[in-house]
This record gives C-alpha cells, sequence and structure tokens, in this order.
C-alpha cells in the first residue's frame, strides 16, 4: 500500500497497480524490446531460420505432405496479421498460445504442430543464436551485455514454461 495525502490533509492508503512487466523494471527499457524483435525477426525469415525448420519438420512430422518450409512460413504471416494489436511484450506467448479455431487456411493440427515447432526453434535461438549474437557484438557494453544474458534466460523460462 502507498501512503497518500488527501485533500482534506489526512493520509489514506491508495493500492498500488501491478503491471506484467514488474519483473523486467530492473532491466533496461530497451532490452527486453530487442531481445525479443531478434527472435522475432529469426522465426519469420527464411533466410535465417530454414535450415534449421527444415530439420526440425524432417525430425518430428510423419506426413510430408501436410507440413512444409513454405507452409510453415505462411503460418507465421498469417499469425502476424492477428496479433498485431497484442502488447510487445506478450507477443511471444500470442505466438505459442496462437489457435483460430475458424481458420479456412490452417487446420487445428498444422495450428498446434506449428506452435510447437515455433517453441523448439525459439529455444533453439534463444540458447544458440542470440547467446552469440550478444557476446560476439562490439556495440553492446558489458553491463548491457549482463542484461541482455538475463532476459533471454528469462525469455526461455518463459518459453518452456507454455510448453
Amino acid at each position: 500500500m502507498k501512503q497518500v495525502k488527501l485533500i482534506d490533509g489526512s493520509v489514506g492508503g491508495q493500492e498500488e497497480k501491478k503491471k506484467g512487466t514488474e519483473r523486467y523494471k530492473e532491466f533496461n527499457k530497451n532490452v527486453l524490446p530487442n531481445n525479443i524483435h531478434l527472435v522475432l525477426s529469426y522465426i519469420r525469415r527464411i533466410n535465417k531460420s530454414g535450415r534449421v525448420v527444415t530439420s526440425i519438420l524432417e525430425k518430428f512430422s510423419n506426413e510430408k505432405k501436410l507440413y512444409s518450409q513454405k507452409k510453415f512460413f505462411s503460418y507465421h504471416a498469417y499469425i502476424k496479421e492477428r496479433t498485431a494489436n497484442i502488447r510487445y511484450n506478450d507477443i511471444i506467448e500470442g505466438i505459442l498460445n496462437h489457435f483460430d479455431p475458424c481458420s479456412t487456411v490452417f487446420t487445428a493440427q498444422e495450428q498446434m504442430f506449428y506452435n510447437k515447432v515455433t517453441r523448439i526453434l525459439i529455444l533453439h535461438f534463444l540458447r544458440e543464436g542470440a547467446l552469440l549474437n550478444v557476446l560476439s557484438s562490439t556495440k553492446i557494453t558489458r553491463t548491457k551485455k549482463d542484461e541482455h544474458l538475463k532476459i533471454q534466460r528469462m525469455l526461455i523460462q518463459k518459453v518452456k514454461g507454455l510448453g
């Protein structure tokens, strides 16, 4: 409770509003959006994640005709249109839990499978690609590198928790 001085001179209590991003307040305000942007850029671009997506699809899909790399990236273009109004901090959760029962383009089975592939792809990027980006960057200071690494660990925990 926060103590507030009222107009009549008395002191009253006012509850503080807690935001969903309370746990990120200790970090620089740009670190979390930068990491989320890196993740989104990686999963939506075929030239960045195409080979990894192909290997994941080969490993997990039983019917090769049903799931393809082209359809995976089309699915993410479809999700991008649908998740335009989601807050930036909740976008990863929105992508991983996206399900549109009224979709005429993607079946429920395809959506669930592509969400699973997306989860694997995000974890792969956060563990390997993003780590390499941060450690090899000459533009990021040492303290910001620490912040980036902490945020990446928090994002990994969040993605694992959604699985």
